[in-house]
């Protein structure tokens, strides 16, 4: 859970001045801060502190847990953290090793380290659940407090070491160790442990006033005990009283400074410094009971009580409240030649030796007086509310009002002129008094005069209500300047060591150098647009004051400003209103702000005088900046490392913050994604970063700390940012798009590549084909007439048989030219019609025995399966050209074909007895005998094989077979 403790809604934090009880303008100042309930505390009661290596304040409140980073709170109570069994936390310490231990009223010891809580309970030794005191000794061993008994820690078990011998049984309040190295322990007694045995001190005061609550070393050796009847040293063996103190005394702690501070419950905070006395916190907390205190590494102070948590910081600035008036109705302030102070406002009041007082002016009695000025003749002059104008010297007191020529009875500012004369602004028109005598001059525009000065050149030049105006020799001017700020409201004036006229208004800060005008407004760095005074320092610093700030600007920077070489001021900035008790700078009368003859500035305000020593602002300490939250998309993410932002990421937010427990007023944040942002962007109080739709890509987030006019960063965080690009811009993605693209290119020059193959594989089958048809009708034809032809020719004799040779040629030829043109039509249209086999296999073998006078037998076995034309085609001219090489070129007297299906499998034998084939014919090696060629292409084609089987003057086999001939395969259709 979390709550914002600075600038919250609901309830202001309490702020105003303390001092210590030191008189006069030497004591040093504190701002002071309140939290309670109402501003974030889950209670009012606060009981211990510890702050932790990541500069985060722990706090024990009595209804939880809280850390603390500066600016907001997280609570750790019963219902969110388990190991919390009681939500009253009664002490707190962190170890060297920065682990964090918890002592709870009711729910034992807690330990948290690494973000986690381990609660120690019975189980692990420890026999009494109100842990009251937690303390680490320079060994590095734990000792523990509790209401019935004292503890060691060895590993993970706790040991009780008390009710012994050596050490008798206590309740335990306290722990601390010697610079000897002894253990100091108080509850119900006071004991000294060293080696194991105790020494046991006793106070001489009736037995239930004795229980011890505190006790500490000093840096000077001395041992202090605060117990319930008041405040002791040790003397020895003996306890020695605090006469001063003799309320309970709860905690002591001394600061870095070597100041001893005493809490006390009853009667508030006690301070000793420089071996002193005891003295009374002056102005303190408003809590009388203080049950708690801590100084941090920043040197803040925090004091837990009754009524919340209390923050003391020192401090440049402090408030000196005017006597007998809470809520002065302040006029002036103003610094004569001796170096007193006065103060103007329900009364008049005058500083001697470092205190204010009253005082009644000789002949003023009633009178409220404005303003006053020491003129060069040393008679003082004095500015009235209603009553005019007043000239006290040495012995004669002149008073000028409207009866004696003044324009009107309510002074506002004055100013001596350098021939000695006067002028003076009211609150209608400018009066000039020369040996006496008043002259009114008059504005170009009639209104009241706020502001006086006179240049160097004796120009004098007057701030109204109404605009700026110049008199130059008697006679209104115009200016840059004047123009610049026509109807604008002046309040006040100043001419700078450059010769700079800077005029205050309530739009801003305004400069005239030569004929240029530079204008300074909260886009260059002022705190607000009013500027009620300007002061000037002897560092070339100028002063400038709103209604709840007072900034200080660098003249160089200034000028670099109006030069253009800048184009803002990084000014330091003092937040009166915030650190003292909302004190608001009175504006309006002159002179309404001066420097001390010690360079101190002084301010009126409504609570009294403010006083700012710039030499005792410290400079800030080494302040970390911490990221506090990362939110992407609306969802939180862990603050480690880089930041990490997937590439559907539309919005970013960061959290920052510096890890500062003491003002934060001072610290100014800028920050800058470096490869996004062009240039830094003030955080303002907001201290959250929105980035929305950022490209991909790597990035650094950069955040700078800035002390209020300094120019360089006290601190500066930087933190890695990788936004990932969509799959499809990453790298990998590239590489594969590029690989596919190079293999889709490859795969289409291959399937061209292959396609081109192809088409000519497929331009050459078709040529075989061609050639195979060819050899297989015309050729196969041709040869046979051929031969029929031979023999007519050679029976001449027998004239019968020669022309039935004659007739067969013819039928042959007619035959050829027959299977000619149906060989030509199946090349341009495929047939799939099926015919019978058989009858084919009949009429080739009954052919070729006629056509060759041959015998040639066919068997057939088997029932033959139904086959598509091309297949009974292609079948056919394979075994007529088996029939025609046994029969032409075998020689064979006796030819046997035969058919068989075993179901499966079509297999058509071709046997014969001639003289056989040559061994390079039958293998298909010698090239050149396209039938044979032919015919193992047209059997690839159906699928099948062909096998030859030939030896010579023993005839040649001729196998063909066709597996599974029913599935009419593709192929045959090509």
């Amino acid at each position: 859970m979390l709550s914002g403790a600075g600038g919250l809604k609901r309830v202001s934090p309490i702020l105003f001045a303390l001092t210590l009880a030191t008189a006069g303008w030497a004591q040093e100042a504190y701002s002071h801060r309140l939290w309670q309930a109402a501003d974030g505390l889950p209670s009012d009661v606060v009981q211990a502190f510890a702050e932790t290596p990541d500069h985060a304040l722990w706090i024990g409140t009595t209804d939880g847990l809280v850390r603390f980073d500066g600016s907001r709170f997280r609570y750790y109570q019963r219902e969110n953290t388990p190991a919390l069994r009681a939500d009253s936390v009664f002490c707190l310490t962190v170890t060297r090793d920065g682990t964090l231990w918890i002592g709870v009223e009711g729910g034992g010891l807690v330990r948290y380290r690494d973000g986690h809580f381990r609660a120690f309970t019975a189980l692990d030794g420890l026999s009494n659940n109100v842990v009251r005191a937690i303390f680490e000794d320079s060994d590095g061993l734990l000792w523990l407090g509790t209401d019935q008994g004292l503890f060691h820690m060895h590993g993970e078990r706790l040991v009780r070491i008390d009710a012994t011998d050596l050490i008798p049984e206590l309740s335990v309040h306290a722990i601390t160790q010697d610079r000897n190295g002894a253990i100091w322990v108080g509850g119900t007694s006071l004991l000294r442990i060293l080696a194991g045995r105790a020494q046991v001190y006793r106070i001489p005061l009736r037995e239930q006033s004795q229980r011890i609550k505190s006790i500490l070393q000093t840096t000077d050796g001395t041992i202090w005990v605060g117990a319930v009847s008041g405040l002791y040293r040790v003397a020895g063996d003996r306890l020695e009283p605090v006469p001063q103190i003799r309320r309970t005394v709860r905690v002591l702690r001394q600061t870095q400074d070597g100041t001893l501070w005493i809490g006390s419950i009853g009667s508030g905070l006690y301070s000793i410094r420089s071996a002193g006395e005891p003295v009374l916190f002056a102005g303190g907390p408003p809590s009388k009971s203080i049950l708690n205190l801590y100084e941090d590494r920043e040197g803040n102070l925090w004091i837990g009580s009754q009524i919340g948590m209390e923050r003391l910081s020192r401090s440049a600035m402090s408030l000196l409240p005017l006597p007998g008036s809470p809520d002065a109705d302040f006029g002036s302030v103003f610094v004569d030649r001796d170096g007193s102070i006065w103060a103007c406002s329900t009364n008049l009041y005058r500083e001697r030796d470092g205190v204010m007082r009253k005082e009644v002016l000789r002949g003023l009695r009633g009178v409220t007086v404005r303003n006053l000025l020491r003129a060069a003749d040393s008679s003082l002059w004095v500015g009235t509310e209603g009553s005019g104008l007043f000239r006290r010297s040495a012995s004669t007191i002149e008073h000028y009002t409207t009866a004696q020529g003044l324009s009107n009875d309510f002074i506002r500012v004055m100013l001596q002129d350098r021939d000695g004369s006067l002028w003076v602004g009211t609150d209608g028109e400018l009066n000039h008094i020369v040996a006496g005598r008043v002259s009114i001059v008059h504005l170009p525009s009639p209104v009241s005069v706020m502001a006086l000065l006179q240049d160097r050149n004796g120009d004098l030049w007057v701030g109204s209500f109404s605009g700026l105006f110049k008199l130059h020799e008697g006679h209104w001017v115009s200016a840059p300047l004047a123009a610049a700020l026509r109807d604008t409201t002046i309040w006040a004036l100043h001419q700078d060591a450059d010769g700079t006229i800077w005029a205050g208004t309530n739009r801003g800060l305004y400069g005239e150098s030569g004929n240029a005008v530079t204008a300074v407004t909260t886009a260059q760095g002022l705190p607000s647009h009013f500027v009620g005074q300007i002061l000037e320092d002897k560092k070339g610093g100028l002063w400038i004051n709103g209604l709840s700030e007072v900034a200080r600007f660098s003249l160089a920077e200034l000028r670099a400003l109006a030069e253009g070489r800048l184009s803002r001021i990084s000014p330091r900035v003092y937040s009166v209103s915030r650190e003292l008790d909302s004190a608001e700078i009175y504006n309006g009368i002159q002179p309404s702000g001066a420097f001390t003859p010690g360079g101190d500035l002084l301010y009126p305000s409504n609570k009294g005088l403010v006083r700012i020593q710039p030499e005792l602002q410290a400079a800030l300490p080494a302040v970390p900046i911490i990221v506090e939250s990362i939110t992407v998309d609306g969802r939180a993410v862990p603050v480690a490392g880089e930041i990490a932002l997937g590439a559907s990421t539309s919005r970013t937010e960061i959290t920052f913050a510096p890890a500062l427990l003491g003002p934060q007023e001072r610290i100014r944040l800028r920050y800058r994604l470096d490869g996004f942002d062009s240039e830094w962007q003030e955080a303002g109080s907001l201290r959250t970063a929105v980035y929305t739709s950022l490209p991909a890509g790597r990035y650094t987030f950069v955040v700078q700390a800035f002390e209020s006019g300094v120019e360089s960063p006290v601190a500066e965080l930087a933190l890695p940012v990788h936004r990932l690009a969509p799959f499809y811009r990453r790298p990998w993605f590239i590489l594969l798009l590029l690989v596919l693209t190079v293999a889709i290119v490859m795969l289409l020059h291959y399937l061209r590549l292959r396609r081109m193959r192809e088409r000519f594989a497929a331009v050459l089958e078709e040529r075989n084909r061609v050639a195979r048809e060819m050899h297989d009708t015309v050729i196969q034809g041709c040869s046979t007439v051929s031969v029929l032809l031979e023999a007519s020719d050679s029976l001449q004799g027998d004239q019968q048989a020669a022309t039935e040779l004659t007739a067969l040629a013819r039928r042959q030829i007619q035959n050829t030219v027959r299977e000619a043109r149906q060989a030509i039509l199946d090349l341009r249209q495929p047939s799939t019609d099926e015919e019978n086999l058989v009858d084919g296999l009949r009429q080739i073998t009954e052919t070729a025995s006629r056509e060759f006078a041959q015998s040639v037998g066919l068997e057939i076995t088997g029932n033959l399966p139904s086959l598509s034309r091309s297949c009974i085609y292609q079948l056919l001219m394979v075994t007529r050209e088996a029939l025609h090489n046994a029969l032409i070129h075998a020689h064979a007297r006796r030819v046997e074909v035969q058919l068989k299906h075993d179901g499966r499998t079509v297999t058509i034998f071709v046997k014969d007895d001639g003289r056989g084939l040559p061994p390079e014919l039958a293998s298909g090696s010698e090239a050149g005998h396209f039938g044979l060629q032919g015919m193992r292409e047209r059997m690839i084609r159906l699928g099948g094989s062909l096998e030859i089987e030939s030896r010579p003057s023993s005839g040649t086999v001729v196998t063909v077979r066709v597996t599974d001939p029913a599935r009419k395969g593709a192929r045959t259709e090509l």
